[in-house]
């Protein structure tokens, strides 16, 4: 959604994005990231998104409260692109009241422009947060009735069920006989939206008798 070149392509190259991140974050090589390294900018990564700040970054991750902000510094300094998205979100927000992910749906936001800073700062977190998590579950919504639809289609509904949607997760009861099927199921749910800047949606398949023999 921000266009950031860097990440479109580790993601578009299944490289490990939180890796990365650490990688380019502490000019290391992709192989020296440490454990500890990759779970700083994994943090970060998914932080971002929540308009997570520096205490909450150092709670997380035990870094001092001056790292956690020199680290965030950085995060933006190498990723502008991201910088500029988050700005601009809050910006249209605080001009409109509102917010709005790339197919329409809307989160009003009135308290955005309150005299209060701490609702004005959690309304800013919230602006941020519904285009991206707001995308994701529409995502989800439009896979699952294409999904449903393939299945009718092609006459599998007696074979396969969708049971559960978890998160960015469907469940699937799959006769033995049908279990080819799961990479319709997985075609289907890797085309059922166009992102923009080229980027590919990826679904991954995993198969057992019961949903916990699964990661």
């Amino acid at each position: 959604l921000a266009n950031e070149g860097n990440m479109i392509d580790a993601f578009n190259k299944d490289l490990d994005i939180h890796r990365v991140t650490a990688s380019v974050i502490n000019n290391i090589k992709l192989e020296d990231v440490t454990k500890e390294q990759r779970r700083d900018a994994k943090s970060v990564n998914f932080g971002i998104i929540y308009g997570m700040g520096p205490r909450k970054l150092s709670r997380d991750t035990g870094l001092s409260f001056k790292s956690a902000k020199e680290y965030i510094d950085k995060y933006f300094f190498i990723n502008k692109n991201i910088e500029k998205y988050i700005n601009d979100i809050i910006n249209f927000a605080r001009d409109n009241e509102y917010v709005e992910n790339i197919v329409g749906r809307r989160r009003y936001l009135r308290e955005i422009n309150s005299s209060q800073p701490q609702v004005r700062n959690q309304a800013e977190r919230m602006a941020q947060n519904m285009p991206i998590q707001g995308l994701a579950a529409d995502i989800m919504k439009i896979a699952m009735r294409k999904v449903f639809d393939k299945i009718n289609n092609l006459n599998e509904q007696d074979n396969v069920r969708i049971l559960l949607q978890v998160h960015d997760e469907l469940v699937f009861e799959v006769k033995e006989s049908s279990l080819g099927f799961m990479n319709i199921i997985k075609e289907t749910m890797e085309s059922a939206f166009n992102l923009p800047n080229n980027v590919k949606l990826k679904a991954e398949i995993e198969i057992g008798d019961n949903w916990g023999e699964m990661n």
